[in-house]
């Protein structure tokens, strides 16, 4: 079995796997000790971006960022000249194997981070405010702060005619249309997204164009799996 662990900067959790890398849970990280003791030969892989949380972690584990040296990604060149989340990372390394296709991995979280692959391996990236951040942007307002805005609420096609409705839309035009814009500019062939805004942006982009699109809650612990079933023996 492969235990794969995410320890992100608003959420930690943990997915099982078999050995054939097939999917079989996931969990909350509180309850990693749990699965550890059911499965005490597992192979366990962690991605971290606040090592606060490791030494919470049952019995032997590897760190993914071991497996990165500047310059390359185990056999994937990159790029980017300097340090980067290993969660991204492990993320465009797998679709790096997935296949040698153009393509841009969209993480949209506490932050929205873009990066573009193909063949060549890591070409760059971009990191945007997430959601969140950008709706915080409105507490600077002195008025503008006491309007309440519906964090759910859907991208109207007509302009807004009221302050709610404005501020509303405005955070999604700012949230959207810098994506959408840098998706056109560098031209994907194929979108990979994940992140708690992940499948929201995946709507909306399916509104703009016809492009090709892959959604997955999951894709860095299949990331994680992919890179412990090769790498960990």
């Amino acid at each position: 079995m492969i235990i794969t662990v995410d320890i992100g900067n608003s959420h930690q959790n943990y997915a099982l796997f078999d050995d054939n890398e097939k999917f079989i849970r996931k969990g909350d990280f509180q309850d990693l000790d749990i699965v550890v003791k059911e499965f005490p030969a597992a192979k366990i892989l962690v991605s971290s971006v606040d090592d606060e949380f490791l030494n919470q972690i049952p019995g032997s584990f590897h760190l993914v960022r071991k497996f990165f040296t500047k310059g390359n990604y185990i056999d994937m060149p990159t790029q980017y000249t300097q340090s980067i989340g290993e969660d991204r990372l492990a993320v465009i390394y797998y679709l790096y194997k997935y296949n040698q296709q153009n393509k841009v991995i969209i993480d949209s979280g506490s932050f929205t981070t873009i990066d573009f692959v193909d063949s060549k391996g890591h070409k760059g990236g971009f990191i945007l405010p997430g959601l969140q951040a950008i709706r915080s942007t409105f507490t600077h307002g002195k008025h503008l702060k006491k309007v309440e805005i519906n964090m759910q609420a859907q991208t109207s096609s007509q302009p807004p005619t009221f302050t709610q409705e404005a501020m509303e839309q405005g955070m999604l035009a700012s949230f959207h249309y810098p994506i959408l814009g840098i998706i056109r500019k560098f031209h994907a062939e194929n979108i990979f997204l994940t992140g708690g805004n992940g499948q929201r942006l995946a709507e909306f982009l399916k509104t703009q164009g016809d492009f090709k699109m892959a959604y997955s809650a999951e894709l860095l612990h299949r990331s994680l799996c992919f890179i412990a079933k090769r790498m960990l023996t």
